[in-house]
């Protein structure tokens, strides 16, 4: 059986508020987990979300306002630290 889902992590753009974040969406897709535009906090909502860093297979990032990149170190050092073996 294949999966197909989407988590929103995020959907407030520049200006966050307390119940949304900036950008950020995880696209699960059979054994791929694609993640879009990780804004700030993206971490955090992930948390919440019950997705795991093991989760994440691709990071996609759409263009460079900061509101759909600034969370990308904070996600590739999250990636090294659990010591994820995707490519």
């Amino acid at each position: 059986m294949s999966i197909r889902e989407l988590v929103v992590l995020g959907t407030a753009s520049q200006v966050p508020t307390r119940h949304r974040n900036h950008n950020g969406y995880l696209l699960r897709w059979d054994q791929e987990g694609i993640l879009f535009d990780p804004g700030e906090g993206t971490q955090r909502q992930m948390l919440l979300a019950g997705v795991a860093a093991t989760d994440i297979t691709r990071i996609c990032v759409t263009h460079f306002h900061g509101d759909h990149c600034l969370g990308l170190p904070g996600i590739v050092q999250r990636l090294s630290l659990d010591r994820v073996q995707h490519p």
